[in-house]
């Protein structure tokens, strides 16, 4: 029996861009515009900046677009100062617990940048690293890797990468296994950033897409994988003790994981985006104040509780960006007193905030019972919100927008995009991404694509490197 890399790396091998659903192809297209987007305005922080500045130092020269800098360097180099870009705001796409688009795309447009390839290429590409993983997650249970701290965005994305950029290379079913074995040699990530805040969560995005490179490009020159790299009694599913094979090839050619990406309206972590939906409807409902609500209790699943209900000490300000990304207490104070949460609401010198800090005292979240062995990516939200004149006003939020099943109109993803892509870019930069984006199937190289992503480039602000000594997350 083959193995399961390599039964997957011969659908990747076989797939045409001709081939695809159309309803494929409008996904793909939405998920480029909407990662473009959100990795420009990653590009203006310094976390960014700093990935940015190492590569440059360590002498990178090539021909792929570093976004936002107006710089270049190798497809290997790009890949890893875009990706941890696309993911330093926490604003990238985020299905079945991995932000795939942040690994993915990174990858396959450096690539397909490098070698001229055409839109329709890179379109088919994408989609594929979407499938690949989107399924090394679902045959390893993420909620399983979350528990022992890895990081899925970069464990399972590796595989997607490496996929995308070997198909880009046209590589044969048998190199593209080996592609997914050495992927899964570099697969890594690990979750301890929760603890203090650490900027090693936006890396591991750029790491993995970096890595997904690498791989492709060793396989083509004959190196080899280990092709049992997923079920072997040394592979990656052993991360879990958890095997489900048929998960990992079902309906191969039929379900297209691109369909069913999750996008992102708040620059946060999604396990608290029906929690701060929920509670701006009921604001908007009953027609409260900030200063009506004498406290607000949210109930959510344990995996997300573990998330993003555990912050820094309430009495004091979160210790960083990603610790207050992470905290709902932090997030939801902002979020209803801004009526949403952007990344200007994630601003260093917002942080300390008194009025968001006296609001995120009264926000208490917990696990609610109804949810204690509901899955990791059941994001309902128990909202009670308690009223200084004795009212207790409540709803339940099963999910929220961005969502499949609730999905952000075009409009709204267009919005999003030109708000953070004009973080950095020119109104007429703008326009001619948004242009050259929607004609990716027509484009015979990414040539109108990365003209405007070059941008000129901005200073990064200084980094301010606060710790926390009581766990901030």
């Amino acid at each position: 029996m083959p193995s399961a890399a390599f039964t997957i790396a011969e659908y990747v091998a076989r797939t045409r861009f001709e081939d695809l659903p159309p309803a494929a192809v409008a996904a793909s297209l939405v998920c480029v515009q909407d990662l473009l987007g959100v990795a420009l305005a990653g590009a203006t922080t310094p976390w960014a900046a700093l990935v940015a500045a190492t590569a440059e130092s360590l002498g990178t020269r090539g021909a792929a677009t570093w976004w936002g800098t107006g710089r270049r360097g190798s497809p290997v180099s790009a890949a890893l100062v875009n990706g941890t870009a696309a993911h330093a705001l926490d604003w990238d796409d985020d299905p079945g617990c991995c932000h795939i688009g942040a690994v993915v795309i990174p990858a396959a447009v450096a690539e397909a940048e490098w070698r001229g390839a055409p839109g329709s290429e890179l379109l088919n590409a994408i989609c594929a690293g979407y499938d690949v993983t989107t399924r090394v997650s679902d045959g390893i249970d993420p909620d399983r890797l979350y528990q022992k701290g890895y990081h899925p965005t970069a464990v399972c994305g590796v595989f997607g990468a490496a996929a995308a950029v070997g198909r880009l290379m046209r590589l044969s079913p048998g190199a593209l296994a080996d592609a997914l074995g050495i992927a899964g040699s570099f697969s890594a990530g690990n979750m301890e950033f929760l603890s203090d805040g650490a900027m090693t969560k936006r890396v591991q995005a750029g790491k993995a897409a970096a890595d997904g490179v690498l791989a492709a490009h060793l396989a083509g020159r004959g190196f080899t994988g280990p092709r049992t790299i997923l079920e072997g009694p040394y592979g990656l599913w052993r991360y879990t003790e958890w095997r489900q094979t048929e998960r990992f090839t079902a309906d191969l050619g039929r379900r297209y994981a691109i369909n069913e990406v999750h996008f992102k309206k708040h620059a946060c972590c999604l396990a608290m985006a029906a929690a701060l939906d929920g509670a701006l409807e009921l604001v908007r409902e009953h027609r409260l104040q900030v200063r009506d609500i004498a406290a607000i209790r949210v109930g959510l699943c344990p995996t997300g509780h573990s998330q993003v209900g555990e912050p820094h000490d309430p009495d004091a300000a979160p210790p960083t960006v990603m610790a207050a990304q992470m905290s709902l207490r932090y997030s939801l104070a902002v979020c209803l007193l801004d009526g949403g949460v952007g990344a200007e609401q994630f601003a260093e010198t917002r942080l300390a905030s008194p009025e968001v800090l006296d609001l995120s005292r009264r926000i208490e979240p917990y696990v609610h019972p109804a949810l204690a062995g509901a899955p990791p990516d059941d994001v309902t939200a128990f909202l009670d919100v308690m009223t200084r004149d004795g009212r207790t006003i409540s709803r339940v939020q099963p999910t929220y927008r961005g969502h499949p099943s609730t999905p952000m109109s075009a409009a709204e993803m267009e919005e999003k995009f030109r708000l953070c892509a004009g973080r950095l870019l020119g109104a007429g930069e703008v326009e001619q991404l948004i242009s050259a984006i929607h004609r990716l199937p027509e484009l015979r190289t990414l040539a109108k694509l990365v003209g405007p992503l070059r941008g000129a480039g901005r200073p990064a602000p200084a980094v301010k490197a606060r710790r926390s000594a009581t766990g901030g997350r």
